[in-house]
């Protein structure tokens, strides 16, 4: 037997006199009001009777009658029974609107199992109206839509104006839907759901979440707030610096969050249309063997033989600080990591950006703090990997994870792969040049030849360069360089750990880096080149500056005397779509965005 719970809390309180969401919801027509209002009368009538409510003994009474496969079964009159003032029970004699029942319970004891295919449909269609509500399907979809045609406005992110709001100011789930319902108001029509259902299903999250302590003093690792809470655990002293640090809650200690990335992966593939397809993409595209025209084609992503498989993967790990308030200190740090084997107008979407972890400072984290439960659970994805179910053929498939590669810009790096500075000596991070100190620099630079370039351009890993002075433009010595390996800067991390002495180095090398457990991880060329300090905001910046600069009048590429036919030139440029910045005067040069120098220098 199939055993139903209904729990009407809406009999609970008294139904509003103009129901104008019911009408709205299921029409307006005369005789639905009519049955409406009969309804009402009934309702109030048996709570100024007995306060009516179902409760557990009412329940049990219920569930002892079979045959009750619809709420249009229950009894609606129970000539046996007296509701205590000597009068009939009513019962549930009323017609429940589908939608108002606000709680319901479905139980299958599994005692139906010699029914036939149509009682089965039957019984299924009559389940329906118990199950929990769902959202309509139309107010769900296009969140990404506009507002109104001529507001550029999206749905989504109003949305998440509103959840701003609430949060900023402490409002009830009441007064966030009444929030919907004046914006609605306003625009005259439902432009935004209004449900508290759908908004709650928007912005909720089933991943869980870690939380690890780190010590106030020296901010090394201490442990995960729930293993240390099922150990007992109040307080835990530093072994780096002996510290006491209180582990019991976590408004009293320093923590950062972590999530983990398997269950979000495991969401991704399961919830993406055609994955497998789009999973397949690194051996259907076309791809010249002489041509690196994406991820698949560089060395490092060939080295690994997991990934000549399809149903394994690889990510790309990223990380940046992010000033929260423009009058604080406070900034967020999030971890970011992304799927490499979607085609590539996909796999910048924004479903493929996921958070790994969170953390909040005002002075500079320890990385290899941050990055250590990272670390773990990519080791373990890799060796063993992780189960997810195919959408397309519902068969479990176990996949395993390469972390290819790292990007961080060029002030996070040498934190990460825990090298000196790229102003240090032996600051580059790919080789072993050591860097001099030019004229009128106190900083080591790192002059290029152009035989260096041929040299690189034909992959040899070893080369001489020619040091000339910046000013002077004279050859300051020769240089024996070659690149770095995994190998030796493993070997270098190694010595330097062993060492006492705290300020030991060794080509460059000053501690052992976040990811050297990953043993299959390049540490040289895991790491990508930072372009944009490098390139945009470094180097073309540098070269303009000086060209435009007074300081360099009289120099052979001062063009500083022809600015206002530069600047009228470069403001009459009308960019296409793609560009999302115009052109701006050469006088704001030094105002620039990084954007602004990469659309300068490329087009």
């Amino acid at each position: 037997m199939t055993r139903k719970r209904v729990y009407g809390k809406w009999l609970k309180s008294k139904v509003p006199e103009e129901p104008r969401h019911f009408r709205r919801r299921y029409g307006n027509s005369s005789s639905d009001s009519e049955d409406f209002e009969n309804n009402q009368q009934d309702i109030e009538k048996t709570n100024q009777q007995n306060d009516v409510h179902i409760n557990a003994h009412n329940l049990d009474n219920v569930e002892e009658q079979e045959g009750l496969d619809t709420i249009e079964d229950l009894p609606t009159n129970t000539e046996d029974e007296d509701n205590g003032d000597g009068e009939e029970g009513r019962g549930l004699d009323t017609d429940i609107p589908d939608g108002l029942i606000e709680e319901h319970w479905f139980v299958d004891n599994g005692n139906d199992q010699d029914a036939n295919d149509d009682e089965e449909d039957d019984d299924r269609a009559a389940i329906e109206p118990l199950l929990p509500p769902q959202p309509p399907p139309q107010k769900r979809e296009n969140l990404e839509a506009h507002l109104m045609d001529n507001i550029e406005t999206t749905k989504f992110e109003t949305l998440l104006a509103v959840l701003h709001y609430s949060m900023r100011h402490d409002l009830t789930m009441v007064g966030v839907v009444d929030l919907l319902k004046l914006i609605n108001v306003i625009f005259g029509r439902e432009v935004i759901p209004e449900s508290e259902f759908i908004f709650k299903d928007i912005f909720s999250s089933t991943f869980s979440l870690e939380y690890h302590f780190y010590c106030t003093s020296c901010f090394n690792y201490l442990g995960e707030f729930h293993a240390l809470k099922n150990n007992q655990l109040i307080s835990i002293k530093c072994q780096a610096c002996d510290k006491d640090n209180n582990v019991s809650n976590l408004k009293e200690s320093n923590f950062f969050v972590y999530i983990p990335m398997e269950q979000q992966l495991r969401a991704l593939l399961e919830k993406t249309a055609n994955v497998m397809e789009l999973l397949e993409y690194r051996f259907r595209r076309d791809a010249c063997p002489d041509h690196i025209s994406d991820v698949f084609d560089g060395s490092v992503y060939k080295e690994h033989e997991l990934l000549k498989h399809k149903e394994n993967i690889s990510i790309t790990v990223d990380t940046d600080g992010s000033p929260i308030f423009k009058s604080a200190k406070n900034t967020m740090l999030p971890i970011q990591f992304r799927v490499n084997e979607f085609p590539p107008d996909l796999r910048t979407e924004r479903w493929n950006c996921m958070v790994a972890g969170i953390w909040f400072y005002q002075s500079d984290p320890e990385m290899v703090t941050f990055l250590r439960p990272l670390i773990s659970e990519a080791k373990s994805l890799y060796e063993i990997g992780f189960k997810w179910s195919n959408p397309s053929s519902e068969n479990v498939v176990t996949s395993k994870v390469v972390t290819l590669n790292c990007v961080l810009d060029s002030v996070a790096k040498p934190k990460v792969q825990s090298i000196k500075h790229f102003m240090g000596h032996y600051g580059c991070s790919y080789c072993y040049h050591p860097g001099i100190n030019m004229l009128g620099h106190p900083h080591p630079r790192f002059v290029i030849e152009s035989d260096l370039l041929l040299h690189r351009n034909n992959f040899e890993s070893t080369y001489t360069v020619k040091q000339r002075d910046i000013d002077t433009g004279e050859i300051t010595g020769d240089f024996f360089v070659r690149d770095r390996t995994d190998a030796e800067i493993r070997s270098d991390m190694e010595e330097v750990i062993a060492s006492e002495d705290v300020a030991y180095s060794k080509n460059g090398v000053i501690g052992k880096s976040a990811f050297f457990a990953l043993t299959y991880f390049s540490l040289v060329f895991g790491f990508t080149l930072d372009w944009m300090h490098a390139v945009l905001i470094g180097v073309s910046k540098l070269v303009f500056t000086l060209m435009l600069s007074k300081s360099s009048k009289g120099k052979p590429y001062f063009v500083g005397d022809k600015l206002a036919v530069l600047n009228r030139r470069l403001l009459a440029i009308a960019p296409p779509s793609n560009i999302s910045r115009r052109p701006r005067s050469l006088a704001d040069i030094k105002l620039w965005k990084a954007n602004e120098w990469r659309v300068f220098l490329l087009y």
